[in-house]
């Protein structure tokens, strides 16, 4: 039975080799599916478009293509047809994650509350949240008189320098220290305590007052008698 026989040769395969970079920053995905191969070394049959598509390992972003394809920031590009043996490479580069708006919330301070003397120094703690970036701030306190909310400062402090730590979210945080008892108060008064805490850099204030918790031990007056006595001959 004379006829012809036809054989087809199988397609011809090129190699599409990936490397990535820096080593370990992520991996790369191909459309069509590749006829073999392994990963970031598939073949595909001549004359095949093939799209690459690159994932990033946490802690990493895409930057951009580079190799036998058009350079590109895009995650999904082409590769140049596969009529020969293709090289492209994938850069990642580290995520740079910035910290939120500076922001503290529930302030809240405390006095050891008591009677005092003029010298003594105070106990105080103090719980507040933050957020935000690394930066300095401080504590300032006040003394003062009045009934809520009227305050009348009568001792202003010196800032207490205070250090955040950055947070990308709310972090509870907490202060303890004295403050002294000056001979600016008045004995037998009673005093709130103002303090505002505050970031310097990405500014933020909060504001708390602990009413009435001081109060200045009244000095206790000592009186004297005086006696005259006639001595004889005089």
């Amino acid at each position: 039975d004379w006829g012809i026989i036809k054989i087809t040769a199988p397609p011809e395969l090129e190699t599409l080799e990936v490397r990535i970079d820096p080593v370990g920053a992520g991996y790369v995905t191909v459309s069509p599916t590749p006829a073999g191969g392994t990963q970031h070394n598939w073949l595909f049959p001549y004359g095949t478009t093939v799209y690459v598509t690159a994932h990033p390992y946490s802690g990493y972003v895409f930057d951009w293509w580079s190799g036998e394809m058009s350079d590109t920031p895009e995650i999904t590009a082409p590769v140049y047809p596969m009529t020969e043996h293709r090289l492209i490479t994938a850069h990642f580069k580290k995520e740079v994650v910035v910290p939120p708006k500076a922001d503290i919330a529930d302030w809240n301070f405390v006095a050891e509350s008591g009677t005092y003397d003029i010298g003594d120094k105070v106990p105080f703690s103090a719980s507040y949240k933050y957020k935000g970036k690394s930066q300095s701030g401080q504590l300032v306190l006040e003394l003062g008189t009045g009934v809520y909310p009227t305050f009348y400062p009568v001792v202003r402090y010196s800032p207490m320098p205070v250090e955040f730590d950055e947070a990308m979210d709310w972090e509870s945080r907490s202060l303890v220290g004295t403050f002294l008892l000056t001979e600016a108060l008045e004995p037998g008064r009673t005093y709130s305590v103002r303090a505002k805490l505050e970031a310097l850099v990405d500014k933020t204030q909060e504001t708390d007052t602990d009413w009435g918790v001081i109060a200045i031990r009244e000095v206790v007056g000592i009186s004297f008698q005086l006696y005259i006595e006639s001595l004889p001959g005089c």
